[in-house]
């Protein structure tokens, strides 16, 4: 009885001291104004917890944040009490009081002075080289952001903005680590610091070991005789992770931060659930750029038993079809049609592929894995764009364990299930792909987990129409390829879809629903488009064995927004409600014709980080040339609307113009809701004697900028006048030619002089004499002159 009691407090004091991550998005449902609640297992009901909290890049939030907690929750708040922006993701760590590792300090009278805060705990005295992280707790509003300084001993707390005092009575949450490995509980983390030698707003981290693109990342400044009083964030750039200042303000280079990582590759080891030693090793594509996945070879220790597993034989494929009630879950849940057996068939382990990978949507926040960042570029000129998308399987931990209960069942024996190992890292083939929107190959780079319930990121440049790209994933598949070569066959290589089509049933996946009532009463559909429900799929038990049974529907719209009920037909009201269901899903179709929708969808994907919708414009070139006597002409557009993040005036690459009758389009401007569009442009006209013609810089509002005679005229008012006064000297001259006949062009102009001054002589003459009669004319007719 005494070691049981201590087992249990063992267990008990284990769970307590772990610490959990949490990847909180704000959305309409979760938050209201400048306050965002954070519901979680892991959070709701524990006041006590020390929260650590980062922002993560989903939207700009210029805000100092801090942590709250209310009515049984935690919350995350702006101190400045701005509205917290839609779709802002913030990193949350979850540490135990009782970790040996984080407290609470509170600012007081007697350890705070102007706009520093000194602590006092075993934990940060006399320790110079600890890396500490704050993250402000509810007390006081303190809107500053904060950073780390040690003197004298101590660590302390200050604000980044010297000017602000340090509210008395507010409170902040502090977790303090060593450099290097660490661990909370069972779980690893990895410490480290750097100083900032980027230029503009973004820093790339320069850390000690490779920060894989799924890492979950905390930053807090640390002091190094330079202030950042802006507020901060991490982002990964799609090469690399890296903190930036939220306004987009230059970050002084020798701004130092302190970064915890909850992966990094280096020093970690993977272990399998079968107890079969792993060997990690990490595989570089010789084609994609930054191409890589941990790679498991599982081969059995020299002490293994009869019963673990030594790989994959691709030769020994079952597939789903062919087993019974197996291809409703095929096509229920998202497995390729075949899984693979163990060459130890003695090890009850099966392998499986995802059937395809498609756009990943979050449910939460409705919104979709697709990043457009604009990047900066020197001398006011655009730069490229960078996109980042998450592909997903659509494969779940819960649909794992379904499935091997299933096999289970259905072949009589314990079947566990795990990703397909691999004997080198997939391809990705994207067919014609780069070529049809200019993506140079060099560019892009892939990151794909060994783990095939998590995402593969894709990341590349283009130089612009991002809106043609996002243009064609609504409205025709712009489809890839994966190709995996299994472990243990050197010749197999299985294919697996990538579809970024938006408007499908795949991007969204089954609609799962914990019991039948929510159908019974009303389901209301959260997705962006109209959907027509066509069946519901049940899982039923008879004794022990559980089995699948669908429901037809009758096609109906469902609109966004609205409630869709099945009571109203009775067999299927009978079939939900009769007997007990372990499982409900809702299978249905999407309307793609919603060109409403695709629009909405549109601007979420590419509004969601400038914040504008793009308008496009085209140039269309009549008879410029011709009519202005040009060889050629070259074009200047200049607009703040050219930036997508609204900050510069940027003027775009010139365009030139060497015959008419062209149309010039793909030219892209972000223009802020409620806005219109709004640039300047320039002509500059390149004659054929080599002199240039440079108009004047003139607005507009236009989508459509027309270059013909009148645009010519009104362009070049100044060259109208000097053509006709030339066409007027070159006539003169002719018919003096003709006249006079006199051919050399100099004598003729000379003879036109000679003539011209006679007769502005005779003119002038004649018009003194006019003056003077008309004098006398006039005091023969004056009634005031005096003579009279």
């Amino acid at each position: 009885m005494k070691k049981f009691i201590t087992i249990v407090v063992l267990l008990f004091a284990f769970q307590m001291s772990a610490q959990h991550i949490i990847k909180h998005v704000a959305s309409p449902n979760n938050t209201q104004g400048h306050i965002t609640t954070i519901n979680s297992p892991h959070t709701n009901g524990k006041n006590n917890a020390i929260l650590i909290v980062t922002q993560n890049y989903g939207a700009y939030n210029v805000n100092e944040i801090g942590v709250w907690y209310a009515a049984g929750k935690w919350k995350i708040f702006n101190q400045n009490r701005k509205p917290i922006p839609k779709n802002s993701k913030f990193n949350v760590m979850v540490v135990q009081p009782n970790s040996g590792k984080a407290f609470v300090h509170t600012t007081a009278a007697t350890n705070t002075a102007g706009h520093i805060t000194t602590l006092a705990s075993r934990l940060t005295n006399a320790k110079p080289n600890a890396l500490v992280f704050v993250t402000q707790n509810y007390g006081k509003y303190n809107t500053s952001n904060v950073g780390v300084w040690y003197s004298g001993g101590k660590w302390k707390i200050f604000n980044e903005n010297t000017k602000q005092k340090m509210p008395v009575g507010t409170k902040f949450n502090v977790l303090v680590l060593n450099p290097g490995e660490n661990k909370i509980g069972s779980t690893a983390l990895y410490a480290f610091k750097y100083t900032n030698t980027s230029s503009g707003h973004i820093s790339e981290m320069n850390a000690p070991v490779t920060l894989p693109r799924t890492s979950t990342l905390f930053a807090t400044q640390n002091w190094k005789n330079v202030y950042n009083p802006n507020i901060t964030g991490v982002w990964y750039n799609g090469k690399k992770w890296t903190t930036y200042n939220q306004n987009r303000k230059a970050m002084p280079k020798g701004v130092r931060f302190n970064v915890l990582t909850t992966s990094h590759t280096g020093t970690s080891t993977t272990s399998n659930s079968n107890n079969t030693p792993y060997s990690p090793i990490l595989v570089n594509h010789n084609i994609l750029k930054n191409v890589g996945l941990i790679k498991v070879k599982p081969i059995a220790s020299a002490n293994a038993k009869d019963t673990d597993r030594i790989g994959p034989d691709a030769k020994l494929a079952v597939s789903f079809s062919t087993v019974s009630q197996m291809d409703i879950l095929k096509e229920t849940f998202n497995f390729y049609d075949e899984i693979y057996k163990d060459q130890n068939p003695k090890s009850g382990v099966y392998y499986y592929l995802p059937k395809q990978f498609t756009l990943k949507w979050n449910k939460e926040a409705n919104d979709y894995a697709f990043n457009v960042f604009y990047m900066s570029s020197d001398d006011n000129k655009r730069g490229s764009v960078l996109l980042n998308i998450e592909l997903t399987p659509n494969i779940k931990s819960e649909d794992i364990d379904l499935a091997e209960k299933m096999l289970t069942q259905q072949l009589g024996k314990k079947i566990t299930l795990l990703p397909l190992d691999l004997r080198d890292a997939p391809e990705v083939d994207f067919g014609g792909l780069l070529s049809r929107f200019n993506i140079e190959p060099a560019s892009v780079s892939t990151n794909i987990p060994s783990d095939y319930k998590q995402p593969i990121v894709l990341d590349w440049r283009m130089d612009s129409n991002i809106d043609n790209f996002v243009g064609a994933m609504l409205n025709q598949s712009v489809g890839a390829m994966m190709h995996f070569k299994p472990y243990g066959d050197s010749t197999s290589v299985k294919s697996v879809g990538i579809n970024l089509k938006v408007n499908t049933f795949d991007t969204f996946g089954k609609i799962k629903f914990d019991t039948a009532s929510e159908l019974l009463e009303g389901w209301t559909n959260y997705l962006d488009y109209p959907m027509y429900p066509n069946k519901i799929t049940v899982l039923k038990k008879n004794g022990a064995r559980l089995y699948f049974e669908t429901i037809d529907l009758e096609r109906s719209k469902v609109e966004p927004g609205a409630i869709f009920k099945v009571n109203s037909d009775p067999s299927v009201f009978n079939k939900l409600s009769k007997s007990p269901l372990f499982g409900v899903w809702l299978n249905y179709e999407v309307d793609e014709d919603c060109e409403a929708c695709n629009q909405t969808v549109k601007r979420k994907i590419i509004g969601g980080t400038s914040g504008s919708e793009i308008a496009n414009m085209e140039v269309q070139v009549i008879n410029a040339l011709e009519y202005s006597g040009a060889n050629s002409m070259k074009l200047l557009i200049k607009s703040i609307q050219a930036d997508p993040n609204g900050l510069n005036e940027i003027e775009l690459d010139p365009m030139s113009i060497t015959e008419d009758g062209l149309t010039l389009d793909g030219i892209q401007f972000f223009v802020p809701e409620g806005k219109e569009l709004l640039y300047k442009y320039q002509l500059i006209l390149v004659m054929n004697d080599g002199d240039v013609h440079r108009s004047k810089w003139h607005d507009s509002n236009s989508n459509l900028l027309a270059l013909g005679e009148k645009q010519i005229d009104r362009l070049f008012p100044d060259k109208k006048k000097n053509d006709l006064l030339n066409n007027a000297k070159d006539s003169a001259i002719e018919k003096i030619k003709d006249s006079v006949g006199i051919h050399n062009e100099e004598d003729a102009v000379n003879k036109a002089v000679e003539l011209l001054g006679g007769l502005l002589t005779k003119k002038k003459d004649s018009t003194k004499t006019e003056d003077k009669g008309g004098e006398n004319e006039q005091e023969q007719e004056d009634p005031n002159n005096d003579q009279y």
